[in-house]
């Protein structure tokens, strides 16, 4: 179980439509699908009665929800508070990057026609 999981299973049991869903996490609606067949394949319970029109919890999926948004608040609430203090997620992947890249050289690249394009050497 992962918090995508629970993410895509919560979201689910509020909107009651997993296109819905998937708009709400910014995720393609077979990406939810995926999720929530895992979950119920590692629970080993069906947590959904679907249909082409409805979707609705079984009673598994009801007491499950209520483990489910004792954990999932925490996550958020945890992401939210990295941000908080730091800055937004992307924000952090970009200063690792930047951190790890030696400066470039700004001097341009000279080629030698003697010697061809392999004695590229700053000028």
């Amino acid at each position: 179980m992962n918090t995508m999981q629970l993410s895509c299973f919560v979201e689910v049991a509020a909107q009651l439509s997993f296109s819905k869903a998937a708009e709400a996490l910014h995720v393609s609606q077979p990406t939810v699908s995926h999720q929530i067949k895992a979950l119920e394949d590692e629970l080993g319970c069906a947590l959904l009665v679907r249909s082409t029109r409805t979707v609705r919890l079984t009673d598994d999926g009801f007491a499950f929800l209520e483990y489910a948004n004792d954990i999932h608040p925490s996550h958020a609430g945890s992401a939210a508070a990295l941000c908080t203090h730091r800055g937004p997620p992307h924000r952090l992947a970009r200063r690792a990057r930047e951190a790890r890249v030696p400066a470039r050289d700004p001097r341009p690249l000279h080629r030698d026609p003697d010697r061809g394009a392999a004695a590229n050497t700053p000028a």
